[in-house]
């Protein structure tokens, strides 16, 4: 029976040594395990045993140089990006979902809103602008403006010229004039 066998024979992490701990790492990671799988190894064979425990083991002999190590890792690198390649190619011949029916919004009373889409129904490109009051809305009531956006923008043409303008007597607006006043006093704006 050796120092790290307890009394029933199970070996015991705490009693191998620096040196035993640094080959038992060693050679979970020169078979190409990642930390968390060495850990998980080590755990069945010398009871509980944490990442950060192995993770520590690795820092302080530096186990990440050993060429052993690189080449296991290269090599499981190599084939997980084979795995992720396979999988994209996987993804790409994949059926796309079949598209949903457009359903018609239902009507409300007001005819403008009959041909607007939902906020399910919008796509990349159209007008985000909601139609709806302050006032609480069904969400089948909620529609949006839906129409081609101003480049850069999340609103239409028609949409930007309402939303993004200043009134003029409003603190932006007086704060704007004053502080060009201000320059043009001083000579720093034509």
């Amino acid at each position: 029976m050796s120092l790290a066998e307890d009394a029933l024979g199970q070996l015991v992490w705490a009693d191998l040594t620096a040196h035993e701990k640094r080959d038992a790492v060693a050679g979970q990671l020169v078979e190409g395990r990642s930390v968390a799988e060495a850990a998980a190894q080590l755990s069945i064979i010398y009871g509980p045993i944490g990442k950060n425990h192995v993770l520590g083991i690795i820092n302080r002999h530096q186990l990440h140089t050993f060429p052993a190590v690189v080449s296991a890792r290269a090599k499981r690198m190599e084939v997980e990006a084979r795995a992720n390649a396979s999988r994209a190619r996987a993804r790409v011949r994949a059926l796309p979902a079949p598209a949903l029916p457009k359903v018609p919004a239902p009507e409300t009373g007001n005819s403008q809103n009959a041909e607007k889409p939902t906020l399910f129904d919008l796509k990349a490109g159209q007008c985000r602008r909601p139609l709806w009051g302050k006032n609480e809305t069904e969400i089948s009531q909620k529609f949006y403006c839906g129409a081609p956006v101003v480049e850069g923008k999340s609103y239409c043409a028609g949409c930007c010229a309402e939303l993004y303008t200043t009134r003029a007597g409003s603190k932006p607006a007086e704060k704007a004039r004053r502080s060009l006043r201000l320059l043009q006093s001083r000579g720093l704006w034509a």
